[in-house]
């Protein structure tokens, strides 16, 4: 089980949370799900703040995590051999819409399971 699902679950006590520091349990679980995701695919991800680059892309999940959420809004700034960069914006306080726009070359399959719990939170399904 990967940690997003163990996140999703509802992991036991001494579970490490991956992005246990943002405010919001819905976008944590939509954003660890999609990080996850990206970083399965082969994509590594860096992170724009808003303001600046803050961390170029890598496969390194704490790292990605532990920079963002300092503005209401990230973008994830992805890159894959031999595929054009690409980015998807997150918009903090979206609640369930957390994943605001993104590049039409990061294939829909990289955002199902993220998509999915997206749904299931707008359909209040906690």
């Amino acid at each position: 089980m990967s940690a997003a699902s163990s996140a999703s679950a509802g992991a036991g006590a001494g579970a490490i949370r991956p992005f246990a520091n943002h405010r919001n349990e819905v976008e944590r679980q939509i954003i660890v799900t999609l990080v996850e995701d990206l970083l399965a695919a082969g994509y590594k991800v860096g992170v724009n703040d808003g303001e600046e680059k803050v961390l170029e892309p890598c496969s390194n999940a704490p790292r990605i995590f532990a920079v963002m959420s300092t503005t209401d809004e990230d973008y994830l700034l992805t890159r894959k051999e031999g595929e054009r960069d690409g980015w998807i914006r997150l918009i903090y306080g979206n609640h369930c819409d957390v994943i605001s726009d993104y590049t039409v070359n990061i294939p829909e399959a990289v955002f199902e399971r993220a998509n999915a719990l997206s749904e299931r939170f707008a359909g209040g399904g906690w």
